[in-house]
């Protein structure tokens, strides 16, 4: 079984006719609303991955037409719900601004996400962490992840970071919340990572951190410059590239999402018994199908993905270089 940990957002996706200017005005051709949040999106993709109460997710929703709404939603894709808390504050929001290349800006008001507190979830908890093959982090209150890290090294159940912009600040702050011994995995896209780590350079900070964590697998997401692996315990780098769309007749929508769908396949094919590089393929490939669907949450389900795995894998679409180090 797999947790996730992480907000449940409402997206209201704006799409704007020209590229995104600071300080200017802009016109949106038109407005849609989704069902969205960073760890119900990633929990969307690992349960259409894994199948159905095989994974369950520990969040808050508002008691408003949105959490209800919400809740279920998270249901009918067979998501586990019970550590999903009804709290008095709004449910989360997003505001999604998606220029006409794709490119997406995301500006969140956490609402219920933000009130969340390990007292309201401790005794369930305990009992799904007994059954736990994985655990991915996203966005929770701190108290939470706290508690997750320790019993991973307790239970040894796999560990997967991947905390939007500003939930830390430095190496330091991070390793409070990445576990000491157990087998974990830190998912930051690019620009979070550099900040985090304190360098203008991807490779240069990733040696930086093997370094500092020699039990953590490092993976940077870089959007259409595809994704890096480092693996500290085999001194490996593995480059992957992004998935070129327009090989499979698609086309940019909305990259709103993308990091979450990977860090849910990524997550559900580790805890299925994949090696990283094939759980990396298979990342790369649903966060790629994922930009040409309009909402956050359109991750592909198992068999569709497999099906476009196999065709990608037959056809040698996905460009990967592995150097030692």
């Amino acid at each position: 079984m797999l947790g996730v940990a992480g907000r449940i957002n409402t997206d209201y996706v704006m799409y704007l006719t020209t590229p995104l200017k600071r300080g200017e005005k802009q016109t949106a051709s038109s407005m849609e609303k989704y069902l969205g949040g960073s760890g119900a999106n990633a929990a969307v993709a690992a349960a259409r991955y894994l199948g159905s109460k095989k994974v369950y997710m520990v969040g808050a929703v508002g008691d408003d037409e949105d959490g209800y709404e919400q809740l279920g939603s998270l249901r009918r894709e067979g998501i586990i719900t019970d550590l999903i808390k009804i709290l008095n504050a709004p449910t989360g929001r997003s505001y999604i601004l998606v220029e006409p290349s794709g490119a997406s800006t995301i500006i969140s008001v956490p609402g219920a996400n933000a009130e969340l507190r390990l007292e309201h979830i401790s005794d369930v908890l305990n009992t799904y962490i007994k059954k736990t093959k994985g655990f991915i982090i996203m966005n929770p209150p701190k108290d939470i992840v706290s508690y997750i890290s320790q019993k991973a090294d307790e239970m040894k159940y796999l560990y997967f970071l991947d905390p939007g912009r500003g939930w830390i600040n430095n190496m330091h702050e991070l390793s409070y919340y990445l576990p000491k011994s157990t087998e974990a995995y830190y998912m930051p896209n690019e620009v979070e990572f550099l900040e985090v780590i304190g360098s203008y350079d991807a490779l240069e900070g990733a040696l930086l951190f093997m370094e500092k964590f020699t039990n953590v697998s490092l993976i940077i997401k870089r959007g259409e410059k595809g994704s890096i692996l480092i693996e500290p315990g085999r001194g490996n780098i593995v480059r992957i590239k992004a998935l070129k769309l327009e090989d499979l007749g698609l086309r940019i929508i909305n990259t709103a999402g993308c990091g979450d769908v990977f860090t849910g396949v990524f997550a559900a094919a580790k805890i299925s018994g994949h090696s990283n590089i094939e759980a990396l393929k298979l990342a790369t490939i649903a966060s790629g199908v994922k930009a040409a669907k309009p909402s956050a949450r359109d991750s592909l389900h198992y068999t569709e993905l497999m099906d476009i795995y196999e065709r990608i894998e037959r056809l040698g679409m996905l460009i990967i270089d592995e150097i030692s180090i």
